[in-house]
């Protein structure tokens, strides 16, 4: 088994554009005993890496760099992958928010995303992840 996979140490795959949040969420994670396999732009970097490096878990902007954003992404990994998807927006609209129900997303979270609520969500994932 690959070493990143132990369950002593989540880790956690972040899909977002915006270099200065994602290193902020690394810089939290890491705080937090998480291990962050990876930071990636595109949704096309994003389906490589879920599937390059089985992550317990993705953090998924919605909006990102490329061709595909990150529901789409979100959609290629499902097909082959139960990875709990947690996605990140700035913008709380109503289709973006039935979009993330509908490929059963374990978290939708508005940013700036504050650090206890991002940690409550990313437990309850893994733990929901684990139960099933």
């Amino acid at each position: 088994m690959d070493e990143t996979r132990t369950t002593d140490n989540p880790t956690i795959l972040i899909v977002e554009d915006d270099l200065l949040l994602a290193l902020d969420l690394e810089d939290m994670l890491r705080a937090h005993g998480f291990h962050v396999v990876r930071d990636v732009v595109s949704g096309e970097e994003g389906i490589a890496a879920a599937s390059n490096l089985a992550p317990h878990l993705i953090l998924m902007d919605i909006r990102l760099r490329g061709g595909i954003n990150g529901l789409a992404a979100a959609r290629f990994i499902r097909q082959t992958s139960r990875v709990p998807i947690i996605f990140l927006t700035a913008y709380a609209d109503e289709a973006s928010k039935q979009a993330a129900e509908a490929l059963e997303a374990e978290g939708f979270l508005i940013k700036p995303i504050r650090e206890e609520i991002l940690l409550s969500t990313i437990r309850s994932a893994l733990n929901s992840a684990q139960t099933n």
